[in-house]
């Protein structure tokens, strides 16, 4: 049973593709904040621990928001367009 490999095009027209587009991005992202926090921690005199509520309550849970609420916008509209072309 093999795999069916989709082209760009069709990859940029999958909601499903494009949902887990944003989960990596969030993922990734939430790894690069550990990280950066864990170096920053070890030339600092600030401790890890006191680091990590400050980044991500104030920067990557509103940037996740935000993207969430654009990744929704996005699939309405696409939802409205797909469906206004079948009726015609």
């Amino acid at each position: 049973m093999t795999k069916k490999r989709l082209t760009p095009l069709e990859r940029l027209n999958d909601p499903n593709e494009i949902l887990k587009l944003f989960a990596w991005t969030e993922l990734a992202w939430f790894v690069g904040i550990l990280i950066g926090n864990w170096i920053k921690s070890l030339y600092s005199n600030e401790s890890f621990f006191d680091l990590i509520p400050e980044y991500l309550l104030f920067g990557w849970v509103p940037a996740a928001i935000a993207i969430a609420i654009v990744g929704i916008i996005l699939f309405k509209r696409a939802e409205r367009k797909s469906a206004r072309g079948q009726k015609e």
